[in-house]
């Protein structure tokens, strides 16, 4: 992949996307993982730091290090950010819930409420909330529905995890976004590894295979990947569908 191509490409997509819609710049949660910092590092060259909004939202179970290394980039790109901890919106859910929320149900409840502050941000000031989700977590759903999903554009969504890190050294980014384990961190020790079983360069030798070239899972599977982890990520592609499209509507009225 041509990733000095890529790079043209989104900045001309932002650009594009401002102008089409008279915003007046973007708004992006910035975890201290890499696929946030490709997205906001883009976001700055396209249209300028003064027209980004970053928003760095830490609370139980988030690590220090990554809040830490959130502020450290918008800092260094240069854009307004503001710190905020959901935390307390997080129990006020917990609390008033009428049942008992499973660790799944609370790491959505995260996602959401950061949605919301994005949100608030775009509403207010005439932003748009952009997306920093990629192509491997897109095709086995991988994300929160409602959530880190909600978003107005994608500009990187059709890249796999790992084209990101590449796209993220041709950006010049700090090796630590780089070389950091990825984690949705919404849980205590959550990590994508633990979660979905694989690492991210198996998934994508997976799906590049199974979505872009049509095979089986015979096919795909051989001696350095087993047909039980070309299952596991042909399940989640086929269970996850509905995540990747907008909510069934009856038709009710008569054909013509």
């Amino acid at each position: 992949m041509d990733y000095s191509r890529v790079i043209e490409e989104v900045k001309h997509f932002l650009n594009r996307k401002l102008e089409k819609t008279d915003a007046e710049g973007y708004v992006v949660g910035v975890s201290g993982g890499i696929d946030s910092a490709v997205t906001a590092k883009l976001a700055v060259e396209a249209v300028g730091a003064d027209n980004v909004n970053g928003w760095v939202m830490p609370g139980k179970p988030s690590k220090n290090e990554n809040t830490a290394d959130a502020i450290e980039l918008c800092e260094n790109l240069g854009i307004n950010y503001r710190e905020v901890s959901i935390e307390s919106t997080v129990n006020e859910f917990k609390d008033v819930a009428p049942f008992e929320n499973s660790k799944e149900t609370l790491g959505n409840i995260r996602a959401r409420t950061r949605m919301v502050y994005e949100y608030i941000d775009a509403n207010e000031n005439n932003l748009l909330v952009l997306g920093t989700g990629n192509r491997s977590e897109l095709l086995i759903g991988y994300f929160t529905k409602y959530g880190d999903a909600a978003t107005d554009i994608s500009p990187v969504a059709d890249l796999y995890k790992t084209e990101i890190k590449r796209l993220a050294e041709h950006l010049g980014l700090d090796k630590k976004f780089i070389d950091k384990e990825p984690s949705a961190g919404l849980w205590d020790d959550h990590s994508d590894r633990e979660e979905i079983g694989l690492t991210y360069h198996k998934i994508d030798l997976i799906l590049k295979q199974l979505i872009e070239q049509e095979k089986s899972v015979k096919e795909i599977a051989n001696d350095d990947i087993t047909r039980q982890e070309v299952e596991r990520i042909s399940e989640m592609h086929q269970k996850s569908s509905h995540k990747r499209s907008m909510s069934e509507i009856l038709e009710l009225r008569p054909e013509k």
